[in-house]
């Protein structure tokens, strides 16, 4: 199972612009634990970012067999995390310049696992911004 551990520590002043969350909520620690072995942290992480191009690439993915490939406006390398399928396996592999362990994991452990990450961020957003996440599909 993936876990996305994070707490939000940045909040758009002005929400009236099209990117402010994708650019501006921010945490001050964030990692991604894969059958409790962590394989990614990152100080100072947009975790909207990443939220939104998982949950964009979950809508265009409906057969389960492409790759996520996540680039931050904040780094210059890349991947920054991504979820690369092997035809021969049927799984995908976690990939990130920042990677601290290999992992394998099913599609349905990134659907699950998005599910999670998607509570636990806009709980947090209604937490302490009184902000509610309304998503585009």
């Amino acid at each position: 199972m993936i876990k996305y551990s994070f707490d939000i520590s940045k909040f758009p002043d002005d929400l009236n612009w099209d990117s402010a969350l994708v650019c501006e909520v921010e945490s001050n620690y964030f990692s991604i634990s894969i059958n409790e072995v962590e394989v990614f942290s990152n100080q100072e992480f947009l975790v909207y970012e990443l939220f939104d191009a998982l949950h964009k690439w979950l809508i265009k993915n409906v057969s389960g067999k492409s790759d996520f490939y996540f680039v931050s406006m904040d780094e210059e390398e890349e991947p920054i995390v991504a979820f690369l399928y092997d035809e021969g396996s049927g799984n995908y592999h976690f990939e990130s310049v920042f990677k601290l362990a290999d992992a394998i994991v099913t599609f349905q452990d990134i659907v699950d696992s998005y599910q999670k990450f998607k509570t636990d961020l806009s709980d947090q957003l209604l937490k302490k911004y009184e902000y509610h996440m309304q998503l585009e599909d």
